[in-house]
Order: structure tokens, then sequence, then C-alpha cells
């Protein structure tokens, strides 16, 4: 399996971020999978408070200070749905400073380096599919958690051509 992200990170590291009591909140309609996804993460980051939510509207109830992430269940939606850019919206003005990383049930092919550039654009700091295996998901998690961004398809700004530009595996 070839993966290829793209990672700009800023000095920081997990471990400096949970001394800092940040807390990730996974926003999921689906019981289950939210579920899943949280004891995962507790087992994983100990260190850190994990909250789950099944609406972009449990925010208002967290009372933690600093949400260092929000990892939105987009589903079936496109990246350029109405419905994303409102919730995108809406955790960015309740929580200014939490990161944003998208869960979608998308074919990898459907997402375009367009589509990608336009999410970042509005605060989304990476991607993965629901296919993908929990230990990507995990490394994308702890990429995002410091500072970084993870994004499965490469995004090359410059005019370099051709399909392995950019691309790690």
């Amino acid at each position: 399996m070839s993966v290829s992200f793209a990672a700009e990170v800023h000095g920081n590291d997990l471990h400096s971020i949970v001394h800092k009591h940040i807390a990730i909140v996974i926003i999921d309609c689906q019981t289950l999978s939210r579920s899943c996804l949280s004891r995962i993460l507790r087992r994983e980051l100990p260190e850190v408070a994990i909250h789950d939510i099944a609406t972009s509207d449990g925010l208002v109830g967290i009372i933690e200070k600093n949400i260092g992430l929000a990892v939105l269940n987009i589903e079936n939606s496109n990246l350029t749905d109405e419905w994303l850019s409102a919730n995108l919206a809406y955790i960015r003005q309740l929580r200014p400073e939490a990161s944003v990383m998208l869960l979608a049930q998308l074919e990898e092919a459907s997402i375009t380096d367009a589509i990608v550039s336009e999410v970042a654009k509005r605060g989304v700091k990476g991607y993965t599919t629901n296919s993908d295996p929990v230990e990507v998901v995990l490394a994308a998690i702890r990429l995002i958690m410091a500072g970084g961004a993870y994004y499965p398809r490469s995004m090359i700004p410059d005019d370099r051509k051709g399909p392995n530009s950019g691309s790690g595996s």
C-alpha cells in the first residue's frame, strides 16, 4: 500500500501538546463508529481527553478549554456539500482553536487535489477514508495534533507533473 501525504509541522510534538490539556472531539452521528474511535483514542492517547458527540451542536456542552482536534465523520457527503461548509463554519465559530480532520466514506479516486485544496482553505487539516487502516487514521490524528496536516493525496503547489511527484510510499 502506498500512502502519500503533505505535512508541515511547526515545532510541536504530541508530548508537549498533551501537557497543555488539549482534548479531541469525535463528531459522528453513527454511535458504533463514534464509540469505537473514542475507545481506540482513549487507549492510544491516555493523556488526552476524548469527547464523543453525535453532531457539532454538542460542542456547546463541552467545557474543555482547549479542543485541539475535532474529527468530523462526513459519511457519504461530498467534500463540497453545503452541509459540510455549514458544519465547518459552526465548528470554527464555537472552537476557533480546534484543528479539523474529516473521516469520509468516499472513494479516494473521487477526491481531487482541487477539492482537497478547497477544504484546506476552510480550515481542514486532513482527512482519511473509512476504508483506511486504523494505524493510518491514528498516524493522521497524531500528525495533526502535532501541528501538521495529513492528505492521502499529494497536493503539488507548483508546476511539477507526473504520477509520483511529491508522494511517498
